[in-house]
């Protein structure tokens, strides 16, 4: 019996809990948030309607809630409360639904909608203030005012920047028209465009054909008479198919189609600022800041770039890591995090090179207008990328401009190695000398730049290493592995936006398995990276196995050398306290070690991304016989000779 009594009594907190039950001092955390709803979040078998998740609305158009409780720890919702306190609105889902509603705004204006979330003995109130308002459009023209918006294109209003000229030269602005005069996917043997009726959905102002808000789609297809002599159906009448049925084919250069477009539906034809910062009426008959969106999100980019399977890029970027995992805590953070975890944080580094932490920081996942800049020309032919150089923290600098370079101004090591690895430091107050053990001792989370680069590890004192490289030359850098082209299932391929090169992290259903090891065969030979062959048996083992196995090898090795926390963890991973300072005093050996481990460990590809650097790195640090042989940075082969330079004594290897 007295064995029963602790499971009794576990038994019965777990159905306290289970029923609501909790700390009475706890209290819940909300957040409300407006939330986008792509074609491929809808409910099965439901219609689709265009809905960007901005804090500006189309008339008519639905806008979907969410009540957000992060930051709750185990504090039990136990009921909802929903009102509209601003606005004449219905909830769809009523005043005591769970965290998701949605109402259709019947009139423009302004709508508050406020949620309290209930747990026992306290509760948690939030509310979001929708404007809604109507499209008006606007062309590639800036001086085309006032359908344009004149002021965002001389500048006064935007510190000097012509955004509106700015967007008006990028793939956006014109994308409806070059598909009308045959200049999107050119069929060069008959000089033909392949263009099909259902692209301009996506490709015009806000596309909800059943909503009567000024949107592109309404438009043309009651224009310029009602259903079906409208734009939407006559502009393909006449013109030859491909096989399939699917598109239409227009001589490559022909604008007869697009200028017969009717003059209001051609204000819409285009994906403009509407598209981003919602429907523009009241903000140009106002200027009110509160009634046009401004928003770093993905939601808006998804209403069209995650819809059907040839275009699901945001599905795949939903789940990623970036997406999932890398957020900012409470009010924004520091700006030291600020700058890579959030979306706007990163935005605000590029453009001003610092940022300012706000509330907004914590609300803004790295997503699509982290990396790309919808106004910017500059980097057009590299997918608006709004950086593609980078400085790594120890001043090294690659040359030229490649994709992946905007991923290394996140993914580098916070500081210089000779930050925290000095091994001239005089000796301290308490007569042990001072080597750079700090109260933070890794180079950060990912380091995986500079590892590419061969750059910022501890060399020993040896300057062949630096700039050791496996992977020197690829055209995308990090995009060329982490980007590969992946199926869409409709005959089309597009670039890997999940980032990820864990197989085990590809699952079926929108998207078809996708196995990012394919990325390894045009060079390797082989559709998984765990099957590289190593060159010799790097971890002394008396078996040559694969690069990775090699790696790991040589850690484990380095590891049982190393002191270690009370978890088994090689120290320094984390915040370091006085017990690991005083483990490492006088003790520059385990100083190099750790930097050396941590550094290997955090790039998390176990040599992949350098296998030359990575095997080097760690042979300097268990002082094996070949780690000093002369080096070849052509051929990373077996060393034909081997001679030890003096490194003794060495408690790793005391022989």
């Amino acid at each position: 019996m007295k064995r029963l009594a602790p499971i009794c009594l576990l038994l019965i907190g777990t159905m306290l809990l289970m029923a609501g039950y909790q700390d009475a001092t706890a209290a819940p955390k909300v957040k409300l948030h407006v939330v986008g709803k792509s074609m491929n979040q809808r409910p099965s078998g439901s219609t689709w309607a265009y809905n960007p998740g901005l804090l500006v609305a189309g008339l008519g158009s639905k806008v979907y809630l969410y009540a957000d409780t992060t930051g709750s720890a185990d504090t039990t919702v136990t009921s909802w409360s929903w009102s509209v306190t601003a606005g004449t609105a219905t909830l769809d889902s009523g005043a005591t639904s769970v965290a998701y509603n949605s109402f259709t705004p019947g009139a423009t204006g302004t709508y508050t909608i406020q949620i309290t979330a209930n747990a026992t003995g306290s509760s948690a109130t939030s509310s979001v203030t929708v404007y809604v308002s109507t499209y008006t459009g606007n062309t590639a023209n800036p001086m085309d005012a006032p359908p344009g918006c004149f002021c965002h294109s001389n500048g006064a209003v935007t510190g000097g920047v012509d955004y509106f000229a700015k967007w008006s030269k990028t793939p956006h602005a014109t994308m409806m028209k070059r598909g009308m005069m045959g200049q999107q996917e050119v069929v060069e043997e008959t000089n033909q465009g392949l263009y099909a009726q259902g692209c301009t959905n996506c490709h015009g102002v806000a596309p909800e054909p059943l909503v009567d808000n000024g949107n592109y789609a309404f438009l043309a297809h009651t224009q310029p008479a009602a259903s079906p002599n409208s734009w939407d159906s006559i502009w393909v009448k006449g013109l030859p198919k491909t096989a399939d049925g699917r598109d239409v084919m227009i001589t490559v250069g022909v604008d007869t189609i697009w200028n017969k477009m009717p003059a209001d539906v051609k204000l819409r034809a285009t994906i403009g600022c509407e598209n981003c910062h919602g429907p523009a009426a009241g903000h140009k008959a106002g200027g009110a800041a509160s009634m046009i969106a401004v928003s770093a999100k993905s939601d808006a980019c998804n209403a069209c770039h995650d819809g059907s399977k040839r275009h699901s890029l945001g599905s795949w970027a939903r789940v990623s890591r970036h997406q999932t995992g890398h957020t900012i805590e409470g009010e924004g953070g520091n700006s030291s995090c600020a700058k890579c975890h959030s979306g706007q944080g990163f935005i605000d580094n590029v453009k001003n090179g610092s940022v300012s932490v706000t509330p907004e920081y914590a609300e803004t996942p790295i997503g699509c207008p982290t990396c790309h800049d919808p106004h910017d020309t500059t980097n057009v032919d590299m997918y608006q990328l709004r950086k593609v150089t980078v400085t790594l923290s120890n001043g090294f600098t690659p040359p030229g401009e490649k994709t992946g370079y905007l991923c290394m101004n996140c993914h580098q090591a916070r500081s210089a190695v000779t930050t925290y690895v000095k091994p001239n430091e005089p000796a301290a107050p308490n007569g042990n000398k001072y080597y750079g053990f700090k109260s933070r001792f890794y180079p950060h989370h990912s380091n995986q730049g500079d590892m590419l680069f061969g750059q910022n590890g501890y060399e020993y004192g040896d300057t062949r290493l630096s700039g050791l490289q496996t992977h020197a030359n690829l055209e995308g850098a990090c995009a060329t592995c982490h980007m590969a082209m992946r199926p869409t299932g409709s005959g089309n391929e597009m670039p890997n936006h999940q980032w990820d090169m864990d197989p085990t992290r590809y699952t079926a259903g929108l998207n078809p398995l996708y196995n990012p090891g394919k990325a390894c065969e045009s060079c390797h030979g082989v559709e998984d990276y765990e099957q590289i062959q190593a060159a010799w048996d790097y971890d002394g083992d008396q078996v040559v196995e694969s690069a990775m196995a090699e790696v790991e090898g040589m850690m484990t090795k380095l590891k049982a050398f190393l002191p270690k926390n009370t978890s088994g963890e090689v120290i320094g991973g984390g915040s370091v306290n006085a017990t690991d300072s005083a483990a490492v005093a006088n003790r520059f050996d385990y100083v190099a070690g750790i930097w050396t481990y941590w550094f290997v460990e955090e790039d998390r590809s176990m040599g992949m991304h350098n296998a030359k650097y990575t095997v080097r790195l760690l042979g300097k640090a268990l002082n094996e016989t070949w780690a000093n042989v002369e080096i070849d940075r052509e051929n990373f082969g077996q060393p034909e000779t081997y001679a030890l330079s003096q490194n003794y004594p060495n408690p790793f290897n005391p022989t």
